[in-house]
């Protein structure tokens, strides 16, 4: 059967903006399907998803052929400072389990005029988690995260459904940084977020797989 053609606008973007002001522009990613078979979202990642928030989410599916019906998605800055991210768009055949990744590199510089709404998610924390790379992946992935004194913890992995498919840390962990090889070879192609929980509160990561 034939595929969505997709192409994503811009494959990069840089910006810099001043936090103190009250009119934050939105940046907004736009994906087109050229092709002649509809697509459907099955998931937008950001690789840092507590840098950004989301202001509008696209339709679940993206028409063949019709400019009109692009995918955007509409965001801004959470956090003062420098930021590299990435946001992954997997859309799929909705008539076969092909998923097709079209990946935006971000980076933005926010000035510290004044202070942010900021996620406080693993402030305080004595655990630092990096990002699942790579991003998206095929077989293999890798997740680093430090830990500033022994901490008890779990670090699992869930579908899109909220099920968790897997468990790859419990109990007491000592101060240090340790690290996590993910085989990806019996997962599907989609998002899975790993979620580490401990007595600080939640932190978590995304894994994309695109085979």
């Amino acid at each position: 059967p034939p595929e969505p053609e997709l192409s994503i606008s811009p494959p990069a973007l840089h910006f810099r903006i001043a936090a103190n002001n009250p009119s934050q522009p939105a940046q907004s990613i736009r994906v087109v399907n050229s092709g002649g078979v509809v697509g459907e979202l099955r998931a937008i990642v950001f690789s840092q998803p507590e840098d950004f928030e989301v202001l509008s989410s696209p339709p679940s599916r993206i028409d063949a052929g019709d400019s009109s019906s692009a995918l955007t998605i509409l965001f801004r800055s959470k956090r003062p400072g420098v930021t590299s991210s990435t946001v992954t768009f997997l859309i799929g055949n909705p008539f076969n389990s092909s998923t097709s990744a079209l990946i935006c590199r971000i980076s933005s510089e926010v000035s510290a005029d004044a202070p942010l709404d900021i996620s406080q998610t693993g402030i305080n924390s004595p655990i630092a988690m990096g990002d699942v790379l790579p991003l998206p992946t095929q077989n293999e992935a890798t997740l680093y995260y430090t830990l500033s004194e022994d901490t008890a913890l779990t670090l699992d992995i869930f579908d899109m459904r909220g099920q968790a498919i897997g468990r790859f840390a419990e109990g007491i962990q000592p101060k240090g940084t340790h690290r996590i090889d993910i085989n990806t070879a019996a997962l599907s192609n989609g998002a899975y977020r790993i979620i580490l929980r401990s007595g600080f509160g939640a932190v978590q990561r995304w894994l994309v797989i695109a085979k």
